[in-house]
Parts: C-alpha cells; structure tokens; sequence
C-alpha cells in the first residue's frame, strides 16, 4: 500500500470517528459547548500524532549530497567560486555587453546585472509579451568561454555572438498560432 493511501485511509478513519462521536451522541447526553469544544481539541491531537507516528514509520533517507568536485559536470553543474574574481567577472560582463547590442537590435530589451562578488548576467525579455524572458550568463568551462541559459545549458562559444543571439530570439519569439487551433467555418 503506497504511502498516500495509508495517510488517506488514516485522515479518513480518524474524521469518521470524531463524525461519529459528535453526530450519533444521544441527545440526552447533551453536550455543552466546552464538551464540543474538548472534543474538537482532543480530536486535533489525536490527528497530529497519528500523522507524526506515520511519518516517522515511512520516514526515507535522504539522497547523498551530489559531489561538486567531478571531473566531468553535467551540463546543470558549473561550479564557481564565491566571490567571483573580479577579472573573471569583468570579462563576462564584457562579452555580455556584447550580446547586449546584438540583443537590442533584434528589438529585445537587455539589461546587464553585475551584482558585487557574483558573476554578472544579463536579463533579456520581450516586449511584445514580457512573460518570454530569460536570463543569460558567460562563464569558462575548461578554459572556454561560452554562453549559457538559465538552466545552466550552454547556448554557444563567445567566439559566435551572432548564432547566440538568434538562438535566444528564437526562444523568446512566441508561437504562432497553429492551423488546428484556429476555428474552421
């Protein structure tokens, strides 16, 4: 029995019993308002420490902690150092810049973020519909300088501003409507 049903089948039989505590309680047994209201506290109790018992009976382990010092990251996994040296930082704000200008002439709207000690980005969106945005980075991997997507994917090499920009163009660009979803007559 999976985990969810168990704590379904227990939220589930706990309610039914103070249900039927309070419902099927003979009416010459009156109850006052401070019995309701022990009833309601006590129930709540009973829940709490019903779900604490369950979840220290099905309690996981948790996964080991990735290791950062692989020789070979995944394309998620770059590792820089905190702070970032200014002449690392320097030059990626440089070829940010860059890609700024190819950005602004493609009618996207750029702005270069270089927070103290972080590596700098640059933060580009469209404004035609400014939910399409993203967040591109430089940074060395093996001594190469390359650009990269928010999800840490590399877009292109420094070297190929022009592809870069089309890329990120493309992906801010929205879709065109498809011809099945527009009403026949």
């Amino acid at each position: 029995m999976s985990r969810d049903k168990v704590l379904s089948a227990l939220a589930l039989l706990l309610t039914g019993g103070f249900v039927a505590f309070v419902l099927l309680t003979p009416a010459r047994l009156a109850r006052t308002v401070p019995q309701t209201v022990l009833s309601v506290i006590l129930f709540g109790v009973v829940a709490v420490i019903a779900r604490k018992v369950y979840l220290a009976a099905f309690d996981q382990p948790q996964p080991a902690p990735r290791n950062p010092d692989r020789s070979s990251p995944s394309s998620w996994e770059i590792v820089m150092p905190v702070p970032i040296p200014a002449d690392v930082a320097e030059q990626a704000a440089t070829y940010l810049a860059e890609l700024r200008v190819l950005l602004e002439e493609r009618g996207l709207h750029a702005r270069l973020l270089t927070p103290a000690g972080l590596m700098p980005r640059l933060r580009v969106i469209n404004p035609d519909c400014a939910s399409l945005c993203e967040v591109v980075t430089a940074a060395p991997l093996d001594g190469e300088w390359s650009l990269w997507w928010s999800w840490a994917e590399q877009i292109t090499g420094v070297g190929d501003m022009a592809t870069a920009a089309e890329r990120i163009g493309h992906v801010l660009t929205p879709a065109a409507p498809s011809a099945r979803l527009t009403p026949q007559a």
